[in-house]
């Protein structure tokens, strides 16, 4: 039953592109709470992490970016991190450095750009090289709207298996095939094909790598929306 369920999700695949945005399941709000570890890097201590402790998000504070490693290994789907006063040991643009560190070492890692203060122009990349922003002067309500919204973008399937291609060094041209594979893949509940392959792609042990973390997550959110719970 399995080989004719990847025949036919192969053949189905082989015409049409495979879009994996019916893989991301709608979770509910303690599913999401539940799934969830963020990390704020502010050199002090806002009210917004007591504010999302007390609806139950599990939140680590780093007041100098220093958890930087945790963050390569995938421990975080999302990190708050503030411009001013952090990220020093990765250059003079703080907050700006060590938002590209993060970026080059784990693109699937969803970082909310978060400052009170405007920036100049030479450092607005902070804001354009982020998934979000938010102020903090919002109010607790709009601070929890937007942290709960970007942590279910961060979800996306789409977004964490672009994040998975680009870590593994997948060329443009391949992009596709890895795509329709992990369609199939979802379809039927087997995954030993793709992450062997991707495992190879990298030249090490998936398992014990940030791709097979997120190669995991992706399987587990496909699952939840194939099953509809």
């Amino acid at each position: 039953m399995i080989s004719l369920n990847l025949l036919f999700f192969g053949t189905k695949f082989l015409f049409s592109p495979p879009s994996l945005k019916r893989y991301t399941p709608t979770l509910t709000r303690e599913d999401l709470i539940r799934r969830s570890r963020i990390l704020v890097i502010d050199d002090e201590n806002p009210p917004l992490i007591e504010d999302l402790r007390s609806e139950g998000f599990s939140v680590d504070h780093d007041k100098e970016g220093n958890e930087i490693s945790k963050i390569y290994r995938g421990i975080y789907q999302m990190v708050i991190l503030d411009y001013s006063g952090v990220g020093k040991a990765f250059g003079k643009q703080q907050g700006l450095d060590l938002l590209r560190e993060i970026k080059r070492n784990n693109p699937s890692c969803y970082v909310i750009a978060y400052s009170s203060k405007s920036l100049k122009i030479s450092q607005s990349d902070f804001y354009r090289l982020s998934d979000a922003t938010l102020s903090k002067d919002a109010g607790r309500a709009d601070m929890l709207e937007k942290v709960e919204s970007s942590l279910r973008d961060a979800f996306d399937v789409s977004r964490l298996w672009t994040s998975v291609l680009s870590l593994a060094n997948i060329p443009d041209n391949e992009k596709r095939k890895y795509t329709r594979k992990l369609a199939i893949a979802l379809e039927t509940n087997k995954s030993d094909g793709i992450m062997d392959k991707l495992a190879n792609a990298v030249g090490g042990k998936i398992s014990d790598t940030l791709i097979g973390t997120l190669t995991s997550t992706i399987m587990s959110l496909g699952s939840k929306a194939l099953s509809g719970t």
